[in-house]
């Protein structure tokens, strides 16, 4: 898929490929308490907390990272030390032993984002929340259409519906010590989904997040297939991009920014490298419709100013008498 992130079309595509229709993750293969953790999807973090104050934590537990400035920790009781063993019930993951958390403090904002989406039709948005024994959590549920993810103002935030007759329509969604499942229909021109916390009492814990589109979609962690054997990719990278049948790199990389491409038809294509040896290209033709991208010049003369006498600048093209131009007495 070739992309065009330039309003101005002076010739930048952004070419991606194996970007999957199904993204999940239990935080399962995350290491234990890490903060802000990337894992393998590229998750990205922004943190609106005070610094200073650090986060809230259980003074009898042990673990790395306890009570430091954070977005998200993925947490895992069982690997926890001191007197962790008493907690397990609240803080058992959905699925497996491990969860992301975001521990209270006086000024929560903490929002987890996703990595760019690339889907072309409306897609899904799905995870399980809780709190902390019974103190209730408070979350927002948004996406963007920008290609900024860290430009706040431009979400664009989910609606609560009702379920009982005393409630309200609201932008936050309230949970407390069980773990709920929550699903969003998301446009097609949403180019990240966010969960932010606003306020928190003790911790709230996210697990089983789930992006993709609605055929398919997981309603809880989709089963490992049995795989053959995996090829080794080659040491210089696991792709070759290419532009118009030339070599412009190897990367390791899903996607290439292409830059400065003239208007006209090009062909983007991508080769997996494996040590054992290359797959066949695929490619993707695509156009770039704005002028070709060469700098113009400026060829009009620009002469320098020019000042009389008296230090009032003039036309020196048009001047009579004595002028200064360039520092040098002028006579016409």
């Amino acid at each position: 898929k070739v992309i065009n992130d330039d309003e101005t079309d002076l010739g930048n595509r952004l070419f991606i490929w194996n970007f999957a229709d199904q993204l999940f993750d239990g935080f399962e293969d995350h290491e234990a308490f890490a903060i802000n953790s990337p894992g393998e999807l590229g998750w990205q973090y922004l943190d609106f907390d005070n610094p200073e104050e650090g986060t809230g934590y259980f003074n009898d537990m042990e673990y790395p990272n306890i009570g430091g400035a954070f977005a998200y920790q993925v947490f895992n009781i069982n690997a926890a030390g001191g007197n962790a063993g008493s907690y397990t019930y609240y803080f058992s993951a959905y699925q497996g032993q491990q969860m992301l958390t975001s521990w209270a403090n006086s000024t929560d904002q903490n929002w987890l984002v996703s990595p760019r989406l690339f889907f072309d039709e409306d897609f899904k948005f799905a995870f399980y929340a809780k709190g902390y024994g019974y103190q209730t959590e408070t979350f927002m549920v948004g996406y963007t259409t920008s290609t900024d993810w860290t430009d706040t103002a431009s979400y664009q935030w989910l609606e609560y519906v009702p379920t009982y007759a005393w409630e309200i329509a609201s932008e936050e969604f309230k949970v407390n010590s069980y773990w709920t499942r929550y699903a969003f229909d998301i446009p097609a021109d949403a180019q990240y989904v966010t969960i932010r916390q606003i306020d928190g009492n003790y911790v709230f814990m996210i697990d089983n997040v789930a992006i993709g589109l609605p055929e398919g979609f997981p309603a809880s962690a989709p089963q490992r297939k049995a795989q053959g054997r995996r090829q080794a990719p080659s040491l210089d990278g696991a792709y070759k991009v290419y532009l118009d049948g030339e070599l412009v790199e190897q990367t390791d990389e899903k996607q290439y920014f292409f830059e400065g491409l003239a208007s006209g038809e090009h062909t983007a294509g991508v080769i997996a490298s494996y040590t054992s040896g290359d797959t066949e290209m695929s490619t993707i033709t695509f156009s770039v419709e704005g002028p070709d991208n060469i700098e113009t010049l400026r060829t009009e003369s620009v002469e320098a100013p020019a000042y009389d006498i008296y230090g009032r600048r003039v036309d020196a093209a048009n001047a009579r008498g004595v002028f200064i131009q360039k520092g040098e007495k002028m006579i016409k």
